[in-house]
């Protein structure tokens, strides 16, 4: 006997709703290019570290999420989200985040392209300003150190010598005077180098 559901089609398997919704990509509002100099490289490559950079490098050419950030770029996300705040603290990148139907939310973030030339002009002018303080201070203060070169002992300043009654307080040996031109040296060499990054 023929059943007479043979040619009757199978219904079909139910499907949980929730494995149907594909998670939406976030709308990009930002897709400008930034223009980068080469100073402007230079310098940024001197004031960050790689992973910045290459999410610099990156978000030159529009926004993106982090998550895909650290896709392209082979890193963890955790990476990417923790240099990304960096640079939103010193200004360089700006975000959104947009919530998901599941409850999780996206982050997207850009260059803010308008302020980056004049955050590193400032940044510029700060460090080497601080650069040259070290250096006037250097040259003002006279520094003293153990004859005997003790291993725990620090240069002491002139109103530290004095304290210490001209003794180091490790070994009990005479403190002489420090010749620190080497630290100047250094200092000023840095002060070039920063300078000639921003030409």
């Amino acid at each position: 006997m023929v059943s007479k559901n043979k040619n009757r089609s199978l219904p079909a398997a139910k499907v949980s709703k929730a494995a149907t919704v594909k998670r939406k990509r976030p709308r990009v509002r930002h897709v400008q290019k930034v223009s980068v100099s080469r100073s402007e490289t230079r310098y940024l490559e001197d004031m960050l570290d790689m992973d910045s950079m290459r999410i610099i490098s990156m978000l030159t050419k529009g926004e993106m999420t982090d998550c895909l950030m650290a896709e392209k770029l082979k890193i963890r996300a955790n990476t990417v989200r923790r240099a990304c705040n960096e640079l939103h603290v010193r200004g360089m990148l700006t975000y959104r985040k947009e919530k998901q139907k599941n409850g999780w939310y996206d982050y997207i973030w850009w260059i803010k392209d308008t302020r980056l030339p004049e955050i590193i002009k400032n940044h510029q002018a700060e460090y080497l300003g601080l650069l040259q303080k070290r250096v006037d201070q250097e040259k003002d203060a006279s520094y003293f150190i153990c004859k005997n070169n003790c291993q725990r002992s620090m240069r002491m300043d002139h109103e530290e010598m004095l304290k210490s009654g001209a003794i180091c307080p490790d070994c009990g040996g005479m403190l002489t005077a420090y010749d620190n031109s080497k630290e100047i040296g250094t200092l000023n060499e840095e002060i070039d180098r920063f300078r000639e990054i921003g030409k």
